[in-house]
């Protein structure tokens, strides 16, 4: 009987893992941004600094969520800057949260497109991450650089 539990248990393990799965840590995207940004699974582009206030602006970026992974690891904006990310869940059940900022999106399924905005008005270095029990410890975050 105790080896019927111990591979039921195992089982469930090897389910829960399996569903969220990928693990590849390849793709460490940093955004940095002087300007309007946006950094999707291609890479970041910049905005033309020339066409309009930048401090009017917000500075927008895209981050693509799948299992266990965030595709960029880092953002750097300058204190003040009005900051809007837009997340892309592809795969699994997430939800994205900047706590220092006191802003976070709604947990759910994929597909799924969110938004956040928020000003950046304190400087210093602030966790992103996805607060579903598991994923931010798996790999599921990023920081925030405020300059």
């Amino acid at each position: 009987m105790k080896l019927l539990g111990a591979l039921l248990t195992l089982f469930i393990a090897v389910f829960l893992v399996s569903g969220c799965a990928s693990l590849d840590k390849t793709s460490d995207k940093v955004a940095d941004t002087n300007t309007n940004s946006s950094c999707t699974e291609g890479g970041c582009t910049m905005g033309d600094e020339d066409t309009a206030d930048t401090n009017e602006l917000a500075k927008e970026f895209t981050i693509r969520e799948s299992n266990f992974e965030l595709d960029v690891k880092e953002i750097k904006v300058k204190q003040g800057d009005k900051v809007k990310i837009t997340v892309i869940n592809d795969e699994g059940f997430h939800n994205f949260a900047v706590p220092d900022f006191d802003v976070k999106t709604k947990m759910g399924s994929a597909p799924k497109e969110m938004t956040l905005e928020f000003t950046a008005d304190k400087s210093g270095e602030f966790p992103y991450f996805c607060e579903v029990i598991g994923h931010r410890n798996a790999g599921m975050e990023g920081k925030l650089i405020v300059e």
